[in-house]
This record gives C-alpha cells, structure tokens and sequence, in this order.
C-alpha cells in the first residue's frame, strides 16, 4: 500500500480542470470522475500502513515488524528514554505494556 495526500491530489486535479478549455467536455469529465472516485475511498490509518508492533528481549531489543534489532544498552539509556514509541527503522508503532 502506498498512503497518498488525497486532498493535495484532489487540489492539483481540480487545478488542472479548471484550466481546461471548458468545450473538452470529455476531460472536464474524466477529471470529475476522478476526483470522485478519490474523494469517495476511505480515509486509511497511519497504523494500517506501518503496523503496530511490540519490542522482542531479551539481549537485544528487536522490533517485531522488521526485525531491527538495537543495543539495548543504548537503547534504554537515559538519553533516549525507553521504551521507544516508534521503530526508528521501520515506523512501526510500538505497544508498550504497563510493566515498561
């Protein structure tokens, strides 16, 4: 899947309609329909595209979507903080458990 800025698209579309001679009924028309189309889809999560994962231990933390794996000495450090939220690979969404 690849997540799209759908009002951006619908923007730049309606953009090049308007600038259309209005007597080429036949594009006017497909870019109405396509806007449309795009405006009629379903809004998609952020956490569809990337997925939610958990952190894997215990010698190093290992993300569960990507397999990432990090120094947990680093990782846990007080400059960081722990546990991380987001796999700094891949995106991942982490879930952490009340117990972290």
């Amino acid at each position: 899947m690849r997540p799209i800025d759908a009002d951006a698209l619908i923007s730049k579309l309606a953009y090049h309609r308007d600038g259309l001679d209005h007597s080429n009924v036949t594009a006017v028309s497909v870019l109405n329909n396509v806007i449309e189309i795009i405006e009629r889809r379903p809004a998609v999560s952020p956490d569809e595209v990337r997925g939610v994962g958990k952190w894997i231990e215990p010698y190093f933390i290992e993300c569960s979507i990507c397999h990432a794996e990090f120094d947990s000495e680093v990782t846990c450090s007080e400059i960081y903080g722990w546990p991380w939220l987001f796999c700094p690979k891949c995106g991942a969404k982490m879930e952490v458990s009340e117990d972290d």
